[in-house]
């Protein structure tokens, strides 16, 4: 999946370092009897570093779906291709119930969104290239 942002990749991360909850350790979860439910200001928490992110759901993050995110500069702003990837340990009740995942990337996605002003990158479909 791909989005444009209208903000320079230096500006992405600025937004994303002052948006974006620390994801919690295990051993707080633990604790706290919080693997569920990791309170915070964000929708998301995650990482983030210079050429991109990961991030997760809030809600359970230890069993999110991670989106890892990589900045690319273009002419109009930032290019930001984000892979999904499943957690070690997955919430198979949640999966099969919830549809987990979709639900996930929807909030994932829709944080870029909101936040970076980003809209999808439409992509070109292999007819449209005959």
């Amino acid at each position: 999946m791909k989005l444009i942002s209208p903000y320079k990749p230096y500006e992405v991360i600025e937004v994303l370092k002052e948006q974006v909850d620390r994801p919690p350790s295990l051993l707080r979860c633990i604790i706290t009897l919080n693997a569920h439910y990791y309170s915070g200001r964000a929708a998301v928490c995650g990482t983030v570093g210079e050429s991109g992110f990961e991030l997760r759901n809030r809600s359970g993050p230890g069993f999110s779906l991670r989106a890892k995110g990589r900045l690319v500069e273009i002419d109009k702003g930032t290019e930001i291709e984000i892979q999904f990837s499943k957690p070690i340990f997955p919430d198979f009740l949640g999966v099969i119930l919830f549809n987990r995942y979709q639900h996930d990337q929807e909030k994932i996605v829709g944080f870029l969104k909101h936040n970076l002003k980003a809209k999808e990158k439409a992509e070109q479909s292999a007819s449209a290239d005959r």
